[in-house]
């Protein structure tokens, strides 16, 4: 019997898709730049005319820039995901985030960015965060200057 090496990929992939929450694998063309990802928040606030968010949710503008709340759970759903890649040995780097970001205006009410990276540092997790969040994201660089997996990334809009 001859067994073809894409199929067991294939088995592969689907076992972590069913076996993860909140993490997720990228489709299509961001797949490019994160073999995982990770969005902590429903919206945006930021409100950027050119975010793709809303169209990629299939979700009104309005709504997505006004509705920026926390995914339920969320904390205790990556530490779950995030168990299970350190469990299975994938150390593929974890983007935050595609849609969404992780440092918007709603980040200082609840504060779970930090967590999040908190979770990720425990689990020997690689990670990079994107943000047009300026200040809001200077009190975790503490986290990324001692953790040698992390990169930080920042738009300025202008």
């Amino acid at each position: 019997m001859l067994i073809n090496i894409n199929d067991i990929f294939s088995t592969q992939e689907n076992e972590r898709k069913r076996s993860m929450d909140i993490i997720y694998e990228p489709q299509g063309a961001a797949r490019e730049y994160s073999n995982l990802a990770l969005n902590i928040y429903k919206g945006c606030e930021h409100a950027c005319k050119y975010c793709f968010g809303p169209s990629a949710l299939n979700t009104k503008r309005e709504l997505y820039n006004s509705d920026a709340n926390p995914k339920k759970s969320i904390l205790d759903r990556i530490r779950k995901d995030t168990q299970y890649l350190a469990k299975n040995n994938i150390n593929d780097e974890i983007l935050l985030s595609f849609i969404g970001d992780p440092y918007q205006p709603a980040e200082t009410k609840y504060h779970l960015t930090r967590k999040t990276l908190e979770i990720l540092i425990e689990y020997n997790r690689p990670f990079t965060v994107l943000t047009k969040g300026g200040t809001r994201a200077v009190n975790d660089f503490d986290l990324f200057a001692s953790y040698p997996k992390s990169r930080f990334g920042t738009s300025l809009s202008f």
